[in-house]
């Protein structure tokens, strides 16, 4: 039998179960099964039943201080649940009525009273609370295939239900990864790739290719390039080093390679006041994009792709208007670039869209997106021409974690359901009208306040202050980030609404008044 010490291993999976106890209600008269009532608990304690997954069973333990032992549910052959009570001892009691119960208070009835000899699967797994999650995390929990030689079966299904169900438009093809740093840096080389692949037309790969990759020379290794922004951050290993701009201690001692860096645009604020300007800004940040595309042509150097962020997020919740980003795009397909889109921070919804690139209207889609973070695995779509022309040239001993998607699966049934994408914008608009009225109010702390559903963000005087505010908002119960020089941005789960806008906006408010 199990113990508390051993459920503490199973934490990470027992946390994607709701919680329950169950009290049993009778015996079955011409079978002798018991029939057992679910009530749903308010939150895990030590004293409650915690249900989680392991090794082929379902199993409750029973940790109340007045209870006699557990109850192991058990799925048999046949997906028969057999219940066996285990007393302190490891004696075992038949009779009904043994298994007592002490009260919960805030527990509430699921409403079903199951019979254990149900011969079904989904009801085993309903009993964790966890729909059909629970019977596929049996296996998916346990075992994890090195995805590039030897899938799962199902996986191509479980895409489906979970990453290619909110595939963007246009990208039909996905390869998962760990993180976001190895989705870019895969993204890097799948561009590469398809570029030489393009030069090359139909010609074979030459044996000169073959041999002077093998000592980092071209013409098997091209002098191939990204062209990136200035407050970009696209990941920590090497590749993506050569793309991020955000902070000294990122990249200090590593070194780099010689790839075209382009001024992103620092918008004025309000945006409204500042048309113009701002329309000049843009248009230059533009020109110089082109101008490095030709300048590194000309040192023989390709820039293959372009890589941006729809939001530059930890260089300092940098935005650009939806036109420059169209234009951006038409740049990269004019000149024959791969256009790569990194929501890694700004995927999965929190924009007011699924995918913040979504806002700008592109008639033709991005090359490549790639994501992580929320989307609870790492990876990225691409359109078709882009899939690589042989096995292994994208590839790692993981490739990701199928009980990753299994979890988006279940995370996107959520997020539909419950419309959070609308609820995003919605309570994205309640916050950013506050901080505005905040801004108004307390100029000299807040300034250029900007945001995106609710991907919102403001400006302090400095480092100081900035760092000071976060701190006075921790101490209250509030958990704000740094990023950029001197700004804080709010980053609110799918589940943020008005109400808790307007509370955090009246704790913020005192915060803001007795600022010294």
């Amino acid at each position: 039998m199990c113990t508390k010490q051993k459920l503490c291993g199973y934490l990470p999976v027992k946390a994607l179960l709701r919680y329950f106890f169950f009290k049993l209600e009778s015996v079955e008269a011409n079978t002798g099964l018991e029939v057992v009532h679910l009530y749903e608990l308010p939150s895990p304690s030590s004293h409650f039943v915690i249900p989680y997954v392991t090794f082929g069973y379902l199993r409750v333990l029973l940790n109340c201080s007045t209870c006699t032992g557990a109850v192991q549910l058990e799925r048999a052959q046949r997906d028969i649940i057999h219940v066996h009570k285990y007393l302190k001892g490891g004696a075992k009691r038949t009779q009904p009525g043994s298994l007592q119960q002490c009260p919960v208070p805030g527990a509430e009835a699921v409403g079903t009273t199951w019979s254990t000899a149900v011969p079904s699967a989904h009801q085993a797994a309903l009993l964790c609370g966890a729909g059909s999650l629970a019977q596929a995390a049996q296996s998916t929990f346990i075992n994890r295939p090195a995805l590039g030689i030897l899938p799962p079966e199902n996986f191509s299904e479980r895409l489906k239900e979970s990453l290619l169900s909110v595939a963007p438009k246009g990208l039909p093809q996905v390869m998962t990864m760990a993180c976001g740093s190895c989705s870019n840096e895969n993204a890097f080389k799948l561009i590469f790739m398809w570029y030489r692949n393009k030069e090359r037309g139909r010609n074979n790969v030459t044996k000169e290719e073959l041999e002077s990759c093998m000592i980092n020379q071209p013409p098997g290794c091209p002098d191939y390039a990204m062209l990136s922004f200035m407050g970009g951050f696209h990941g920590r290993t090497f590749g993506c080093l050569a793309t991020t701009h955000s902070k000294a201690i990122h990249k200090l001692d590593i070194p780099s390679l010689d790839w075209p860096i382009a001024p992103f645009p620092r918008l004025k604020y309000p945006l409204e006041d500042f048309v113009k300007e701002n329309q000049q800004e843009e248009a230059r940040c533009l020109e110089e994009v082109e101008d490095l595309i030709v300048k590194y042509r000309k040192k023989k150097k390709i820039v293959a792709g372009i890589i941006i962020e729809p939001i530059q997020s930890e260089g300092g919740d940098n935005h650009a208007s939806d036109d420059f980003f169209r234009k951006l795009r038409d740049i990269a397909r004019k000149h024959g670039c791969a256009f790569l889109v990194d929501e890694v921070q700004t995927g999965g919804g929190c924009t007011g869209k699924f995918w913040a690139h979504e806002h700008w209207g592109l008639d033709d889609p991005a090359d490549v997106v790639t994501f992580s973070k929320k989307m609870m695995t790492g990876g990225f779509f691409h359109k078709e021409e882009f899939r690589p022309n042989a096995p292994y040239r994208i590839f790692n001993t993981w490739l990701g974690d199928p009980s990753k998607n299994l979890l988006l699966a279940e995370v996107i049934r959520v997020i539909k359901r419950e419309d959070l994408i609308n609820n995003a914008a919605h309570a994205g608009k309640a916050l950013l009208t506050g901080l505005l009225d905040l801004q108004a109010r307390y100029p000299h702390l807040i300034s250029r306040v900007r945001g995106r559903g609710t991907f919102c963000s403001f400006d302090t005087p400095n480092d100081a202050t900035r760092n000071k505010l976060i701190t006075i908002a921790r101490n209250k119960g509030v958990v704000l980030g740094g990023c950029g020089d001197r700004s804080i941005r709010f980053r609110p789960t799918l589940i943020f609404k008005d109400h808790h806008a307007h509370l955090f906006l009246n704790i913020f408010s005192d915060i803001l008044a007795n600022f010294k």
